[in-house]
């Protein structure tokens, strides 16, 4: 018995596949057909079966309902749009980044609409900044205005992984979503931020160390901040660009807090351009769990460090990306837990989202579990560490 075919718009395909910067041939691969019969798809010489269509469908992550369009739906273009800092142009993106940028871009959308059936409004974020502003009051701004958080509760986190956690979730209550960029090449993409309101996105990539992580989350919201969506594929104390300069003093200036540091016994004590040794510069760092390489650009700044040791641990420690994970191996994340690996990846505004929308009916149990990317039997421990509580999903 011949299988059904799906009577598709042939552009429709060739439209999502370049969105995502996929070729034929990863098609061709995905589906386990020969490049031909693909390209004949794509020139409407053939059609695909039911079965095949599904699995491109999964593949460049569309709705089978795309494929049947007579045109593209309008939507963002956040590639094109992003701010490239180095090299790069959205032709060049892997088909890895392009597809994750889809993801986020169906995320956002997806909690928009979620804010709709729950008739509630998504939060608004103050009016965009500007680069003439003093970054130091930005960054004060954002830290204890915005987020409201003061230094006794960030000094209390009980290591890196729960500092993550907790600068996303007081980002995430003002309205910024932030996922996690996974499966792809750090220097392809270190952070990406998609600037559009309300609820724009940061993005930091699982490849970077949680240090390098925190900063880059913070660098992407100072973006947000300017109003301007942006993709880093190197750290961004790499550049010399006046923007990339000024967001990462607010970056920073959140992050250690002047009065603070300046106030610190250690910092006080040595007084300006002190000889800092390289266990000194680490054991400060960690009080306000930053990366030693932002904390001695942080003492720099105000003439807290001398150039000798200056040079020589910015060196050291620009060359030591990943230390902070290897302090840290196995740390609180829960690595390898199925679970606390899909978190991290959604944050937390977008699963409570989800599972509000389920008590008030909004959705169903199909579309909860797609949103949350698992099975409807794992729903319940999702419940438990989403709400706290296991209300529509209760144990057998």
């Amino acid at each position: 018995m011949a299988s059904a075919r799906a009577h598709i718009n042939p552009d429709m395909l060739v439209w999502a596949r370049k969105r995502v910067n996929a070729t034929p041939e990863q098609i061709a691969r995905r589906v386990g057909t020969s490049l031909d019969v693909v390209q004949q798809w794509e020139a409407g010489e053939r059609r695909p079966t039911i079965k095949q269509l599904r699995t491109v469908a999964k593949y460049l992550e569309r709705p089978v309902s795309h494929f049947y369009l007579d045109e593209p739906p309008e939507e963002l273009t956040p590639r094109i749009e992003m701010r490239r800092v180095f090299d790069g142009d959205p032709v060049s993106d892997s088909f890895d980044f392009a597809r994750e940028v889809q993801r986020l871009v169906r995320r956002r959308q997806i909690a928009l609409d979620l804010f709709e059936r729950l008739g509630e409004e998504p939060p608004s974020l103050p009016e965009p900044r500007d680069e003439e502003e003093d970054p130091e009051e930005v960054g004060n701004f954002l830290r204890f205005t915005l987020l409201g958080i003061d230094i006794d509760e960030q000094i209390g986190w009980r290591g890196r992984y729960a500092a993550l956690r907790a600068w996303r979730e007081a980002l995430e209550q003002t309205g910024i979503l932030s996922f996690q960029l996974s499966g792809i090449d750090i220097a392809e993409a270190r952070g990406c931020a998609i600037a559009h309101r309300p609820l724009p996105v940061v993005a930091f990539n699982s490849s970077d160390s949680v240090r390098g992580r925190i900063f880059t989350l913070f660098h992407e919201v100072a973006h947000v901040l300017l109003g301007a969506s942006t993709l880093h594929s190197r750290s961004p104390f790499e550049s010399d660009d006046e923007t990339e300069q000024w967001c990462n003093r607010v970056a920073a200036a959140a992050l250690i807090p002047k009065d603070d540091l300046l106030s610190h016994y250690q910092v006080r004590t040595q007084g300006k351009n002190a000889m800092w040794t390289e266990t000194e510069v680490e054991t400060l760092a960690g009080r306000y769990g930053v990366s030693p390489a932002a904390l001695i650009r942080r003492l720099d700044t105000f003439d807290r460090i001398a150039d000798t040791p200056f040079h020589a641990l910015r060196e050291e420690f620009d060359g030591r990306r990943r230390s902070d994970d290897l302090a840290e191996k196995g740390g609180g994340d829960g690595g390898g837990n199925f679970y606390n690996t899909a978190l991290t990846q959604l944050g937390s505004l977008l699963p409570r989202l989800a599972f509000q929308g389920f008590y008030a009916d909004a959705i169903g149990t199909s579309e909860l579990s797609d949103i949350m990317g698992t099975k409807v039997k794992n729903l319940g421990t999702f419940e438990q560490k989403v709400m706290g509580t296991r209300t529509a999903f209760v144990e057998e």
